[in-house]
């Protein structure tokens, strides 16, 4: 169980979710097998990974053949490896660095590096690829999905926050918090031209190649490399698989996050007991009444309707009957009673097997920028400057701005639910 979503088996990916993952079942949430188990354990791809980037750069020098595009494409290639490089630490904290292929039988021992200097080797591949780098591709041309400039300033500003966290940055050391800070800073200063998609649900579900201006870097699909993404994560209504054996179910802690139209979140804690806020007008009895926008626009619930159907997830008091989309109907219909909305296609679009669904997965994009702002500032003490950009994430779903009068513990809350 996440804070955000339910995983309903205790196998492949679930082996998290129980606290059962171990050295000996660790592959089983590696993306060699066979369910893919959300890219989790990366080590053996990653290294698989690092060898073909290395390989290609020792070979490059030797190309004597003319290419026009020789220097951006070694580029590309350095901005992988530091994206490579990235996730490993996000996973694992630490990695060995390898900068040279190996032969077969060759005879070397690896042992990892601290992530201070991994995230130092991420910085070099950065400054090498950044000169030979184009600034950006815009998402109508078809080299976007190719590194930029402005993907390479976006990882920094993501990389730099990790490493300010407290996960990374156990004496909560000032100077990471404002390299954090700074980095961000540079990206909006630098790139101008990206800006918020005016509609919140579409910015996700339109198909690769629609003009998006807040989307940074993504991997684009086409009807012949595309996903059925749409047909992996929503409820059995459709066919579908819930996220597989209804395991991507969005939980109650993250519905309970998303505040009430007028601003107030729908509960408080009093002496550690969770209870109704009095100020918010929410309703037990009518739970998603007046709530942020972005709740229906993220997550399918009882009595929500989505591509014209209206969805059914309640159960009888004494449990003797319940909705069609209840998990009690199916085992492909999530435990938590919450569907995922996110992402999901438009309602002129068919929800089958035999569609190929080509919606970009969308690695950096502005409000998350807006958002790294926002918590290096907090961070640092400027919480006028935390809420300014917290509030143009908000502005764009009409919800009201966080007040000047929530600061401290109560403003740390508002950002992580608006980061969320």
């Amino acid at each position: 169980m996440t804070d955000e979503a339910y995983c309903s088996i205790n196998w492949g990916a679930g082996i998290i979710a129980y606290g059962t993952i171990n050295p000996d079942n660790v592959g089983s949430i590696s993306v060699a097998d066979w369910t893919g188990s959300g890219n989790m354990y990366i080590w053996d791809a990653a290294f698989q990974n690092i060898r073909k980037i290395n390989i290609f750069l020792e070979k490059m020098p030797e190309i004597t053949v003319e290419l026009e595009n020789k220097e951006r494409m070694i580029a590309e290639v350095r901005f992988l490896r530091a994206y490579t490089y990235f996730m490993l630490l996000q996973r694992f904290g630490e990695a060995p660095i390898v900068k040279e292929s190996y032969e077969l039988n060759t005879d070397v021992t690896f042992t990892s590096a601290s992530f201070d200097d991994c995230l130092e080797f991420i910085e070099e591949d950065i400054a090498a690829a950044l000169p030979e780098l184009p600034v950006t591709y815009a998402t109508t041309e078809s080299n976007f999905g190719r590194a930029t400039q402005a993907a390479c300033h976006a990882l920094l500003s993501r990389v730099y926050l990790y490493a300010a966290s407290p996960l990374f940055n156990k004496n909560n050391s000032r100077l990471k918090w404002e390299k954090a800070a700074a980095a961000a800073k540079l990206f909006l200063d630098t790139y101008p031209q990206y800006e918020l998609y005016p509609d919140y649900t579409k910015c996700f579900n339109q198909p690769s190649g629609t003009a998006n201006p807040e989307i940074i870097f993504a991997r684009n699909f086409t009807e012949t490399n595309g996903h059925q993404v749409p047909m992996d994560n929503l409820n059995r209504r459709y066919g579908a698989y819930g996220g597989w054996w209804a395991s991507n179910g969005p939980s109650q802690n993250l519905v309970d996050d998303y505040d009430m139209k007028n601003g107030e979140p729908p509960f408080i804690w009093v002496n550690g007991v969770k209870t109704v806020n009095p100020a918010s007008g929410y309703d037990p009895q009518d739970p998603y009444k007046d709530r942020d926008p972005r709740l229906d626009a993220t997550i399918i619930h009882d009595e929500s309707t989505y591509h014209g159907d209206f969805f059914e997830m309640w159960v009888a008091s004494d449990g003797n009957s319940w909705g069609f989309d209840n998990y009690r109907q199916s085992g492909d219909n999530p435990l938590t009673n919450y569907v995922l909305r996110k992402f999901m296609p438009d309602e002129n679009v068919p929800l089958t097997w035999q569609t190929t669904y080509t919606m970009p997965w969308i690695f950096f994009r502005l409000g998350e920028i807006y958002l790294n702002y926002a918590e290096a500032a907090f961070e640092l003490g400027n919480e006028d400057l935390c809420r300014e950009y917290i509030n143009k994430v908000r502005d764009r779903v009409g919800m009201p701005e966080i007040p000047e009068t929530v600061t401290g513990e109560e403003l740390r809350q508002c950002l992580y639910n608006d980061a969320g």
